[in-house]
């Protein structure tokens, strides 16, 4: 497992969409967006998703369903931190 960054296009349900840099993380199975990036690309979180983050602690976060044509890829948590 390895982090790296690249740089990608994301673009949300509007058509809305913004080149940013990523931080991949190949171990991952969620993928975070900063919640002024998911503002901006009108990405609204419809469910809650259980995670356990850095230490071990338990949260709940809002998540949305990441689709690649009509696959679904991943969950997606709306960070509730600041970009």
């Amino acid at each position: 497992m390895g982090l790296f960054r690249v740089r990608g296009r994301l673009s949300g349900p509007s058509g809305r969409a913004e080149e940013v840099e990523l931080l991949v993380d190949t171990g991952a199975t969620l993928l975070v967006l900063p919640r002024p990036l998911a503002e901006r690309l009108e990405v609204t979180p419809r469910r809650s998703q259980p995670v356990v983050i850095a230490g071990g602690q338990a949260q709940c976060a809002r998540a949305v369903d990441v689709h690649s044509g009509h696959a679904i890829l991943a969950s997606a948590c709306a960070s509730q931190q600041s970009e």
